[in-house]
């Protein structure tokens, strides 16, 4: 209850100021996030701006970082590697024995483009790689599919030996 009233004070608060400069605040585009344990079990009350209620959601988007409910990183760290995936698997498009894109050009592409994309905001993250082996498997992933891109290799099945 104490930060709900916090929120409203400081929303009231960010509302005038809104108003005074010109500003429309649409209370259907804000989210409102509860960041809790995931063990126990909270009651929400929506916040209200201008007669409409705030919705609840799990997972907010905020400077291009993923936050869900409980900060488990797992939302942003398996975005990230989908949209270094989908870059991934453009670059492949363009890469041929004979023709296409160079190996250099390849790693110069995973370098300047799909790692800052995956290593976003790797500083709020990357210390829970160590304890959850889910996310750590997951860059991996996107790790090997750029490295057999740009040295060319193949895919191996480790349980196929022929």
């Amino acid at each position: 209850y104490t930060i709900r009233n916090i929120a409203k004070t400081y929303l009231k608060t960010i509302d005038k100021w809104c108003i005074k400069n010109g500003v429309k605040i649409s209370a259907l585009k804000i989210k409102t996030v509860l960041f809790t344990n995931p063990r126990k079990k909270y009651k929400y009350i929506p916040i209200e701006l201008n007669n409409t209620k705030m919705a609840l959601s799990n997972e907010v988007k905020y400077l291009g970082v993923i936050l869900d409910n409980h900060l488990r990183w797992a939302p942003h760290i398996n975005k990230k590697c989908q949209i270094a995936t989908k870059l991934l698997m453009t670059c492949k498009k363009y890469v041929g024995k004979k023709w296409g894109l160079t190996p250099d050009k390849v790693k110069w592409i995973y370098h300047q483009v799909i790692l800052p994309t995956l290593s976003y905001a790797c500083f709020l993250w990357i210390h829970k790689t160590n304890k959850n082996k889910y996310l750590l498997r997951m860059l991996e992933k996107t790790q090997k599919m750029a490295t057999l891109q740009i040295t060319g290799g193949v895919r191996h099945n480790a349980n196929n030996h022929t």
